[in-house]
């Protein structure tokens, strides 16, 4: 079977793709037969102190992009893991030796899922309800929401602090 994922992998750091500063890198071994996956940059602290200082600076544009343009880009998204649905599914089982049915019927289509729960939202943060713009609307209406998020998503109730809450 042909590996679905690249044999090495660097670093996002301000729209580049590159090494660790200091060159340090790690292997990633399938569970379930050992075989070498990827050889991976290894992020030191002064590579993640650069990601987010590039964040931070990509900040600055990204807050003037419309609501309806995070939506749309936020689909894309959706459209993208929906298109390689299989592959990233089978990637994240080799990776970490979950069924490939758990990846395929759960991980992978609630990524996609989020992406497009999360874009009609970015279109309600500029409306009102009840007064009130979406981030505090959600907040007033939390309560409701997890009751709708918990069963839309029942694997939630696996989580330890979820049984605790739903117990308490």
């Amino acid at each position: 079977m042909e590996k679905p994922m690249s044999d090495s992998y660097k670093l996002h750091i301000d729209g580049q793709w590159v090494a660790a500063g200091d060159g340090k890198t790690f292997k990633t071994y399938c569970p379930a037969n050992g075989e070498l996956l990827a050889t991976c940059a290894d992020a030191s602290r002064e590579d993640v102190d650069k990601a987010v200082q590039a964040a931070w600076k990509a900040w600055d544009s990204w807050k003037k992009v419309s609501p309806r343009e995070r939506s749309a880009l936020l689909l894309k998204i959706a459209d993208l893991i929906d298109a390689n649905a299989g592959k990233l599914a089978l990637i994240d089982t080799m990776d970490n030796g979950k069924p490939i049915r758990e990846t395929t019927a759960i991980d992978v289509p609630l990524a996609s899922a989020f992406a497009t729960l999360q874009a009609p939202l970015e279109l309600m943060r500029v409306r009102q309800y009840d007064g009130k713009n979406i981030n505090q609307w959600l907040e007033a209406n939390k309560d409701r929401i997890e009751v709708f998020y918990l069963r839309f998503y029942p694997p939630a109730l696996n989580h330890k602090e979820n049984r605790y809450r739903m117990a308490g």
